[in-house]
């Protein structure tokens, strides 16, 4: 009985390994693009990225809200350069956001979108002979700045306007922040030539400049300030009446409005993680702007 019960055991050990390692690999053929673009992004092996489920959620945000623009006509000319024809599903996205951070590497000092673009024409091959060359490229800057932005999660890039609206490099304003009264508005045109890291510090001036010079001049209150001590979601919402508000930017982290007492928490816990445990492996031009963009506007 002791050996029909052992011969029965591993039989069901057997069949629960086939299964597992079945689902395992039916979860990674549609994953693919996925796993390639976060190894490149964090400089990271697949086997070492099983201990990151989490990154999962990252993917399925651009996925299912970042990618989403990319998929209207505007954008058509991307596909074009990196000769995917006629996308019909939003993970071709994938393709794009590979050929854009493969295009900074090398990394140079000062790249700009330019550059980046120059780069992926050049091994578009005959893409960059059919082009014109008074063609508008705002939509392909708009698009490789997007890629930048989700890729350091610094801020959301906005990539659609209205028809009366001229398109521009600009970001999304965290909700409750007004742009600064001074700011102008800045034509691909003005910023595509400029270093990346210098567009992405712009940001912070022309948009949170308002309230960075509200809180160097002092203007807080004592109930605004929130101590560490045993704070958590229980004792914030329960005993300082503090509502958490899931955010997808590491610049919108933390903000909290007095107002109505709402707390900024970034949303994507593994993101940071994989930063600090593998930041020397990270995409190096990636890790420059991460590491030298200060995202605290106050």
């Amino acid at each position: 009985m002791q050996r029909l019960l052992q011969q029965v055991t591993l039989s069901r050990e057997k069949s629960e390994d086939l299964e597992s390692q079945g689902q395992s690999i039916n979860q990674q053929v549609p994953y693919n693009k996925r796993l390639e673009f976060v190894q490149l992004l964090f400089g990271i092996k697949s086997e070492d990225l099983v201990n990151f489920p989490g990154i999962e959620s990252y993917c399925d945000y651009l996925e299912h809200d970042a990618f989403q623009s990319l998929m209207g006509p505007t954008f058509d000319s991307i596909w074009d350069l990196i000769s995917c024809t006629n996308p019909k599903e939003i993970t071709d996205c994938w393709d794009w956001s590979l050929a854009v951070l493969q295009a900074t590497q090398p990394e140079q000092p000062e790249l700009s979108i330019h550059d980046i673009l120059r780069r992926l024409e050049e091994q578009g091959g005959n893409y960059k002979q059919n082009l014109e060359r008074d063609k508008d490229k705002s939509y392909l800057y708009m698009a490789i700045f997007g890629v930048l932005c989700w890729s350091t999660l610094v801020v959301r890039p906005r990539l659609t306007f209205k028809d009366d609206e001229p398109a521009n490099l600009t970001c999304l304003l965290p909700q409750g922040f007004k742009s600064n009264k001074m700011s102008t508005t800045h034509r691909p045109s003005d910023r595509r030539m400029r270093p990346v890291l210098t567009t992405f510090r712009s940001f912070k001036v022309q948009h949170w400049g308002d309230q960075s010079d509200g809180r160097a001049q002092g203007v807080s209150r004592e109930t605004d300030s929130l101590y560490e001590a045993s704070l958590n979601i229980y004792s914030l919402r329960y005993f300082g009446h503090v509502t958490i508000q899931w955010v997808d930017t590491v610049s919108e982290h933390l903000r909290f409005n007095p107002a109505n007492r709402r707390l900024s928490l970034f949303r994507f816990p593994t993101f940071c993680a994989l930063l600090a445990i593998h930041g020397d492996s990270v995409c190096s031009a990636i890790r420059r702007y991460d590491a030298h963009v200060d995202t605290d506007p106050y």
